[in-house]
């Protein structure tokens, strides 16, 4: 899962340009990690994104190289880019995904939101203003992969925290990490993100004009038609929210029941965000 910090304090051409560089951003990780994201398998949130990894995966390597995939692009993104800094939170769980009727299931789905969400992750970001991205793993994950002294994955480099969200009864261990930039240019090149098909977009028919936003509680999880599941997956996941203040709904439950989250009580988390001007 990845978000973007700070992203709800801005105009609506900015967020286009954001969710484009998003796009290019993920996309060069995933293809510097020699992934290949199948139709539907990937859940474009606005803010951020859902990824959900193929099976039989050289997890070393591809852990590694999405983290310095995203840490490169971002280095890319921020040189180029005229309204501020991109800043990312990740999260990375691991886990059995099941398709649902209107979207991604799974303990390792809620796991990676919740993470993703987290004060512990949102502060570490904020604070650092040197770094673009923080990291956040679960626990076997870092147990089984980082913990292992495989190369591009130090150990040191993760700290450990222990995340806990009362109203949703949820408590977890995860494993922390800020990425620095690079020291040197990494000559990236980055994907080039078509422009979405808009109906209306040249004024001449339906698409432009004031409509009532309606928001459902699978959203975060989106459609997922045509992968045959359950399965073992490697998650880069989104919480599916911004980082505003208003009501905002990110996530279903492994109980299937369709929850509204209030960001009202989180409003703590969002006041170190002085990045992503």
């Amino acid at each position: 899962m990845v978000d973007i910090e700070g992203y709800s304090r801005h105009a609506a051409v900015t967020q286009v340009d954001a969710q484009r560089r998003l796009r290019q951003v993920t996309e060069y990780a995933c293809g510097q990690a020699g992934v290949d994201i199948e139709p539907g398998a990937r859940q474009d949130q606005g803010d951020g994104q859902l990824l959900l990894l193929p099976t039989g995966l050289n997890e070393p390597h591809v852990v590694a190289a999405l983290l310095d995939g995203l840490r490169d692009a971002l280095f890319e993104v921020n040189n180029t880019v005229r309204w501020g800094r991109m800043r990312l939170r990740a999260a990375i769980s691991q886990g059995a995904i099941q398709v649902a009727a209107t979207g991604y299931v799974g303990p390792a789905v809620v796991t990676a939101a919740r993470l993703l969400d987290s004060s512990e992750l949102r502060s570490a970001l904020a604070k650092r203003h040197s770094s673009d991205l923080a990291v956040i793993v679960t626990d076997d994950l870092y147990r089984d992969v980082v913990s292992q002294g495989h190369p591009g994955l130090a150990p040191a480099l993760f700290r450990r925290v222990d995340v806990s969200n009362r109203r949703k009864a949820f408590k977890a261990t995860g494993w922390l990490r800020i990425v620095d930039p690079p020291t040197v240019d990494p000559a990236v090149m980055l994907p080039t993100i078509d422009e979405p098909d808009i109906p209306g977009r040249d004024g001449t028919g339906p698409g432009w004009g004031t409509s009532a936003a309606v928001a459902l509680g699978g959203a975060v999880l989106g459609a997922a038609a045509g992968l045959s599941l359950p399965a073992t997956s490697w998650d880069l996941s989104d919480a599916g929210h911004d980082d505003s203040d208003h009501a905002d709904i990110h996530d279903v439950d492994v109980n299937d029941h369709l929850d509204y989250d209030d960001h009202g009580d989180d409003l703590g988390h969002d006041t170190h965000h002085e990045e992503f001007q």
